[in-house]
């Protein structure tokens, strides 16, 4: 059975969307507190026709004072009233069955006598009415007026009893729930509820005065999802496609205020609250129409700290719209945002880059360094753009926090590895996808000419297209880049071949074991030209024996080769150094195995000895056959895998060059002769490289070495040459590593004069 409101319905109820006015609202109110007191009027009129025992009561404790009527009941449970039309209005929760703590009820004050002494053992009841008509409690009514579902049934309740007479103990007021069966019957809007006191023996129901209660489970915007926020009238535009709330505008505004747009089913009491989209947390919330207020509130003020706290980027806004009731709208339309809690990047310094570039530093890599600025953050998206005005190429992106990022030779060199140019340099700082920028520009010198021939190894400066130097000493005799005993104290050589492309005004730089021994400056040379440079035999073996790199460098011009911009290198040449001597002990010398000319009591003759105390070699050696020679190793100081060169002089005199013996042998030592004696150069000389000594060479083993016969090492022009009475100076070294060893220099007499004529059995066919 239902129970109509006799007073209003919902007025917001299909409003078309505008506010319920406060003016419709105050005049719903006196309207409603008319016509309770019209109804109130009747039931007083009515009991002075038949007087009842209810208006009275006993002195009681609690909620009500002594002369409290027992008309003035309260609802408990009931919202505070306010100037909304809705008075007594029941919360959302009195609605529904989970908790009896929810329900409402009414606090009935003790009443007067029901009944008389024949009733002990009765019961005093009390019975709800709504809107006029008592509430029928489970069982009662005809069969056909109760519920077809006995659960729903048992829901209608029993009428509240208390033992009759009433114990003076009993707790008053008495607390008399409204179910949520009772208000499951009743229409939104203002109802009026009363209720009857009876003896349910006696009977005799007297009725209570009315009061007005209100229904409403109609929610703000009433099913229509309200329209988003609005953005605050004062927020500087962006530009971007969302609102940007920022550091500078969120310090400067403690508090937000965001544009509520107008909904229907508007009261005084509703609030907003305001979620974030992502998963509906709840971020803040506010009264809407404050409960006294003239007019819903336009806007809705958000305190700044909520906005930060949202963290930097983009977040959604949505809210619910929700009444005293607790009637909640649905989310509401989102407002997409963006938050930048720190500064955005402003002020970008041009980026640091070392100045000139020449090739070295573009082999090497060239830093771009991203110098500080305002707003900063280590997660700024870095974007460099290097090139000319007309052709800017841009880098892969790095992380700010990175600082600087490097190019190389292929992006330098691209599309012109001798380019020179200046280049132009800026970057962009790119946050959450929107690009700030660009900054200041760098013009650093981009130089990467060189001289000479391209290069296939480029960024490599040494190019296998320079032809390498050439090293010859300055004897004439020694293998090319090998300084021995022959050259020393002698101008050695250096030959330079002018390389393709040469240009007037090239400068080339010559070094030797790193130092620079040499210049070169070229001067309408064309290649393959070579150009000698006379180099000081101390200037090359000052270290010692050893092998030593040689290389050179070209440059464009004095200029370049005065910074070393852009050298290009040659390989490097290996010159080996074998002049600086340790000398051997007496014993060791070359003797001279050649027939009866020269016994051992002759051999080791010192150079400049008179030719009664030195050896000879003559026809009976058989020159012509070649000099066989014996290196003897008495106290077996030889290793195998040493090497052995043989320097062989023939001097067109007897004495070997030498005024007078250069050192005598006195106690087995060699004693150099003081003043030394003036030296003539030998007419012609060779050096003899011996293989290596085997690896099965036993130490003492003599060594026999054999001198051809050559025209060239005689001083002579033909062959049978003519007869000489000459002398030859022989010595030989030992190299161990980088050690030589040297023995003494002796001579021998050379005469193949027989009676004054060549040797008579001189053989033609066996020289070469």
């Amino acid at each position: 059975m239902s129970i109509h409101s006799e007073s209003f319905e919902h007025g917001g109820s299909g409003a078309g969307g505008a506010d319920t006015s406060v003016e419709a609202q105050d005049e719903q109110a006196e309207a409603t507190r008319l016509a309770l007191q019209q109804f109130n009027n009747k039931v007083l009129e009515a009991r002075t026709k038949k007087p009842s025992s209810i208006g009275k009561v006993k002195p009681a404790f609690g909620l009500f004072a002594a002369d409290t009527l027992a008309d003035e009941f309260v609802i408990i449970g009931a919202l505070p009233n306010i100037p909304d039309g809705r008075p007594n209005a029941l919360p959302e929760a009195a609605y529904h069955d989970e908790n009896e703590n929810d329900y409402a009820c009414l606090g009935v004050p003790q009443w007067g006598e029901t009944g008389g002494d024949d009733y002990t053992g009765s019961y005093d009841e009390i019975r709800l009415v709504f809107n006029g008509i008592p509430w029928r409690y489970a069982g009662e009514g005809e069969d056909w007026q109760q519920e077809t579902d006995p659960v729903e049934e048992a829901r209608r309740g029993e009428p509240f009893k208390v033992p009759y007479p009433v114990d003076p103990a009993t707790p008053f007021p008495a607390m008399v729930y409204i179910t949520p069966k009772m208000l499951e019957s009743l229409p939104d809007g203002v109802h009026r509820i009363s209720y009857i006191v009876q003896n349910d023996q006696a009977l005799n129901p007297d009725s209570s005065l009315a009061q007005s209660f209100t229904i409403d489970r109609v929610a703000p915007s009433n099913g229509v999802s309200p329209a988003a926020l609005g953005v605050p009238a004062d927020l500087p535009p962006s530009g971007e496609p969302h609102p940007v709330f920022d550091k500078e505008y969120l310090d400067s505004h403690p508090t937000i205020r965001f544009p509520v747009p107008p909904y229907v089913v508007a009261r005084r009491g509703d609030s907003i609250t305001i979620l974030r989209g992502s998963d509906d947390a709840v971020l803040f919330t506010a009264p809407i129409w404050p409960n006294n207020a003239a007019a819903r509130l336009e806007s809705v003020e958000v305190p700044a700290r909520v906005i930060e706290e949202l963290g930097g980027g983009t977040s959604q806004l949505v809210y619910l719209l929700g009444d005293r009731i607790i009637n909640r709208s649905g989310k509401s339309v989102g407002l997409n945002i963006e938050v930048r809690l720190q500064a955005v990047p402003s002020g970008l310094q041009a980026p640091l880059i070392a100045s000139p570039i020449y090739r070295v530093h573009a082999a090497a890599g060239v830093d771009i360094v991203i110098p500080d600025y305002a707003g900063s953050l280590p997660t700024d998206e870095i974007i460099v753009s290097w090139g000319t005005p007309d052709n800017p190429r841009q880098l892969p992106p790095f992380p700010f926090s990175g600082g600087k990022t490097t190019v190389g030779w292929a992006f330098l060199s691209d599309p012109d590895a001798r380019a020179v140019y200046e280049g132009r340099v800026t970057y962009q700082v790119r946050r959450n996808g929107e690009l700030y920028g660009p900054s200041l520009p760098t013009t650093p010198q981009v130089d990467l000419n060189v001289a000479g021939p391209i290069n296939p190894n480029d960024p490599d400066p040494v190019n296998p297209l320079l032809t390498p130097l050439v090293f010859k000493g300055g004897s004439g005799q020694s293998p090319n880049n090998n300084l021995t005993l022959l050259d020393k104290d002698k101008e050695v050589t250096i030959e330079f071949t002018v390389y393709t492309n040469a240009a007037s005004g090239n400068i080339i730089h010559l070094f030797y074991d790193g130092a620079r021994v040499g210049d070169i400056t070229l001067a309408d040379q064309t290649s393959p030209q070579v150009i000698p440079v006379k180099v000081p035999w101390a200037l090359l073996t000052s270290k010692g024996n050893g092998d030593y790199l040689a290389y050179y460098k070209v440059y464009e011009n004095a200029a370049a080769a005065a910074i070393d911009k852009n050298p290009q290198q040659s390989i490097n040449t290996t010159v080996s150094v074998t002049a600086v001597t340790t000398d051997l002990a007496a014993p060791y010398f070359v003797w001279f195995n050649g027939g009866n000319g020269t016994p051992a009591g002759r051999q080791g003759a010192a150079p400049g000895t008179p030719t009664p105390s030195t050896g000879v070699v003559n026809c009976g050696s058989s020159p012509w056959n070649g000099i066989n020679l014996q290196l003897l190793d008495p106290q077996k100081l030889f290793r195998a895998r040493d090497l052995v060169t043989v320097f062989f002089e023939y001097h067109k005199e007897s004495l070997g060059g030498a005024e007078f013996p250069e050192y005598t042998i006195v106690n087995n030592v060699v004693v150099p002769a003081d003043p030394p004696p003036q030296k003539v150069a030998p007419a012609a000389s060779r050096a003899f490289v011996q293989d290596p000594l085997g690896a099965s060479y036993t130490p003492g083993t003599t060594i026999n070495i054999r001198v051809p016969y050559e025209n060239s090492l005689f001083d002579q022009t033909t062959n049978p040459p003519e007869p000489r009475a000459d002398s030859f100076v022989a010595y030989y070294t030992v190299q161990r590593g980088v050690d030589v060893y040297k023995s003494r220099a002796v001579l021998v007499k050379y005469n193949t004069r027989q009676g004054g004529l060549l040797c008579a059995a001189w053989v033609v066919a066996s020289s070469r």
